[in-house]
């Protein structure tokens, strides 16, 4: 902008602009899609061995002990799994956008 407040873009600017936002959201929304299935398939392979395997089985006592806890730590370990690339995703999206702002105030320090 100069002084008056008029902004100085011309229309190719302003269209690398939209588009690098745009990159920017499709890395981001590609992110969240593929941590969401990681999600879905969890959430459905958890409920399908608990309703599949699990319930018909109805084991007791130590036997039933043994294969619920094999279930829940089966559940957690992947569970972790999904949540570490999940916040991988976050701080890469967090770092990229705080260097985008670094080389922002550079080209301003020009």
């Amino acid at each position: 902008m100069d002084g008056s407040g008029n902004d100085e873009r011309t229309p190719e600017s302003v269209s690398e602009h939209v588009g690098g936002r745009l990159k920017i959201l499709a890395v981001l929304a590609s992110a969240v899609a593929i941590d969401s299935i990681f999600m879905a398939a969890w959430v459905a392979i958890n409920w399908s061995l608990d309703r599949y395997v699990l319930e018909p089985m109805r084991l007791s006592g130590s036997d039933g002990v043994l294969l619920g806890a094999f279930h829940y730590l089966f559940g957690g370990t992947t569970l972790i799994a999904v949540l570490i690339y999940t916040v991988e995703d976050i701080i890469t999206i967090a770092w990229q956008a705080i260097q985008r702002v670094k080389t922002k105030f550079r080209k301003g320090d020009k």
